[in-house]
């Protein structure tokens, strides 16, 4: 008996240590994709957008193991998560706690809504079409890969 009880407190106390070392991500990019892989080809399994949180499984050259909410397992490159910031409330004070769809697409570009229009009135002649044009590409693995290859980039890139 005293066995069982040694046994469950251990696998208890293990459980405990790991949730405790799990690092929490948020995805910080407007959407990124889940990938079997690491690798900027590899097949994509599932996709995320901006906000949504990740369990930090592993790192390995840039790329990160992450576990989603609904328990798939895949790749995210480091440059589309950050750690989740602890974020300490005032008292009795009332603050704003979401944001809406517009101003997160517009963080998520770096601008305020202040920001853009200054922008937008002091460079009148460029074409903001087009951005929002460039971000509706859409390239497939292959194409991918061949441009990665062609240029020398990521698994292909020369040594330092």
């Amino acid at each position: 008996m005293k066995k069982k009880a040694t046994i469950l407190i251990s696998s208890i106390s293990l459980i405990l240590v790991s949730l405790l070392l799990a690092e929490t991500l948020l995805v910080k990019v407007q959407t990124t994709v889940l990938r079997k892989s690491p690798q900027f080809y590899a097949t994509v399994i599932g996709s995320l957008k901006y906000g949504d949180q990740v369990e930090k499984i592993a790192e390995e050259n840039g790329w990160v193991k992450v576990k989603t909410a609904d328990q798939v397992e895949g790749w995210l490159h480091s440059s589309a998560v950050e750690t989740k910031k602890i974020r300490l409330l005032a008292m009795n004070q009332i603050l704003k706690t979401e944001a809406s769809s517009q101003e997160v697409a517009l963080a998520g570009k770096g601008f305020t809504k202040e920001l853009e229009k200054a922008y937008r009135e002091k460079n009148k002649g460029l074409n903001y079409a087009a951005v929002d044009k460039m971000l509706r590409v859409k390239v497939s693995l292959a194409e991918l890969k061949k441009f990665l290859q062609e240029g020398k980039l990521g698994e292909w890139s020369e040594p330092r």
